[in-house]
C-alpha cells in the first residue's frame, strides 16, 4: 500500500507481519535483491525449504498484494496458529522452530540450507488405464486410444534450482530464484542430472549413456524422465482423476503460470494449485522434457501397455506448456518437442521413478 501511495491501515500491518514471520523461517526477507519496489507489487517471494502446507498458507495470506485477500484480523491469525490441525513442524527436521513456538519467536532458529542435502518430494502415483489423446486437439493428439501404464513416483514439483545446484554445481536459469525451476537445461542435461542424483542417494541407474546412445532401463528404481504417457496419466489426475480441462482444476488461473499471468518470468514451484494427485505445476510454468522421442503419427501405432514413444528420432517430447504461452496451449494433451540438445528458457524437467516394488508383485 506504501509503495503504490495507498492509506495503510490494519492490513498493512498483516502484511508486515507476513514479511517477519517469512523472515523469521527463512534468514532473509521475501524481497532484499535489485528492484525491491517491483518485486513487491509484481513477484512473489521464494518458497521457503521445508516448511508444511499450513505454514506457507498462513504465510501467503498474510503476504497477498490485494489486501482485501489478507486475514481480517490478527485474532484470525491466532485461530490459525492455535488450531491443532496445524501444529506440526513448520521445518523438517534439520531445523529447530516448530509452530508452538511462534508466540516465543526467536527462540528457534533454522539451520542454513546450504550444506543440506535437498530429498526430492515425489508422489506415489498408482498405476491404470485412461484414454489418452484429444479428437478435438491438433493432428499428433490424434486418435483417442486407450494406455495402461504401471505404478510409479513422480516429483511433487519441477526440479528447482536450488536442487539443481547441489548436484550440478552451477545454475544455468535465465531467472534466477531458489525455488523457482530450473530452465535453460538440455534433455541429454536432464539425463546426467537423473543420474548423478540417483547416485547420491543411492538407487540403481536408469540410465546408460555409452558414446551418443542413451538407454533406459525402467526395471530400475533410479531417477529418470516421465514418459509421455506416464506424464499426461499424471497431469489428468491419474486413477482420480475428476476430468478438469487443466491439470487440477476447470480454472486456468488457479493451476498455471501463463503469458496472461507471469509477468513473463518463472516464479516459485508450488505456488499455485495443485492437481487431484497432489502435484504442482503440471499445467504452465515451464514445459516440461519427457522421455520419448518425437513423431507427429505415434499415436496410431502406439503400443497400449506402457508405451515409450519411437526408438529413434531428432527431436524429443515436451509437455505442459509454459510461462509465456497463451492459454491455447495450456491443455495437457497437447504435444511439443524439442531439439535434446537446445537450451530454452522455457524447458525444465520433473524427476520419476518406476515403483519396482509395487510393479513387481
Amino acid at each position: 500500500e506504501q509503495v503504490r501511495g495507498k492509506d495503510i491501515g490494519r492490513e498493512s500491518d498483516i502484511y508486515s507481519f507476513g514479511v517477519l514471520l517469512y523472515e523469521l523461517l527463512s534468514g532473509h526477507p521475501p524481497f532484499y535483491r535489485g528492484a525491491v519496489y517491483e518485486q513487491i507489487l509484481y513477484e512473489e517471494p521464494e518458497m521457503i525449504p521445508g516448511i508444511t502446507q499450513e505454514m506457507k498458507t498462513l504465510i501467503d495470506t498474510c503476504l497477498e498484494k490485494d489486501y482485501s485477500k489478507r486475514y481480517r484480523s490478527f485474532e484470525v491469525i491466532q485461530e490459525q496458529i492455535a488450531n491443532p490441525l496445524t501444529r506440526r513442524p513448520i521445518l523438517q527436521d534439520n531445523a529447530g522452530i516448530r509452530l508452538g513456538d511462534i508466540t516465543q519467536m526467536g527462540q528457534g532458529k533454522p539451520r542454513e540450507t546450504n550444506d543440506i542435502e535437498i530429498m526430492p518430494e515425489m508422489v506415489l502415483i498408482e498405476g491404470g488405464e485412461y484414454e489418452m489423446g484429444n479428437n478435438n486437439g491438433n493432428n499428433d493428439e490424434k486418435p483417442v486410444h486407450s494406455v495402461s501404464v504401471d505404478s510409479f513416483w513422480m516429483g511433487k514439483y519441477p526440479v528447482t534450482q536450488k536442487e539443481w545446484l547441489q548436484i550440478m554445481k552451477n545454475n544455468p536459469s535465465r531467472f534466477k530464484g531458489d525455488w523457482h525451476p530450473v530452465e535453460m537445461v538440455s534433455w541429454v542435461e536432464a539425463i546426467a542430472f537423473c543420474n548423478k542424483i540417483s547416485e547420491r542417494d543411492g538407487y540403481d541407474l536408469a540410465y546408460q549413456v555409452l558414446n551418443k546412445s542413451v538407454t533406459c532401463d525402467f526395471t530400475k528404481n533410479g531417477y529418470r524422465l516421465p514418459t509421455e504417457a506416464e506424464w499426461e496419466y499424471a497431469a489428468r489426475g491419474g486413477a482420480v482423476s475428476e476430468g478438469f480441462s487443466y491439470s487440477g482444476s476447470d480454472d486456468l488461473e488457479k493451476v498455471a503460470w501463463h503469458g496472461g499471468n507471469s509477468g513473463n518470468i518463472t516464479h516459485g514451484v508450488g505456488q499455485k494449485q495443485p492437481n487431484e494427485l497432489g502435484l504442482f505445476d503440471l499445467t504452465g510454468h515451464i514445459w516440461e522434457w519427457c522421455w520419448d522421442f518425437y513423431s507427429e503419427d505415434y499415436y496410431q501405432i502406439s503400443q497400449r501397455s506402457n508405451p515409450k514413444g519411437p526408438t529413434k528420432g531428432k527431436k524429443v517430447i515436451i509437455r505442459g506448456g509454459s510461462w509465456q504461452d497463451s492459454f491455447t496451449n495450456m491443455r495437457y494433451t497437447l504435444r511439443s518437442s524439442a531439439d535434446p540438445h537446445k537450451l530454452r528458457k522455457y524447458i525444465g524437467f520433473r524427476l520419476v521413478r518406476t515403483d519396482v516394488n509395487k510393479n513387481e508383485v
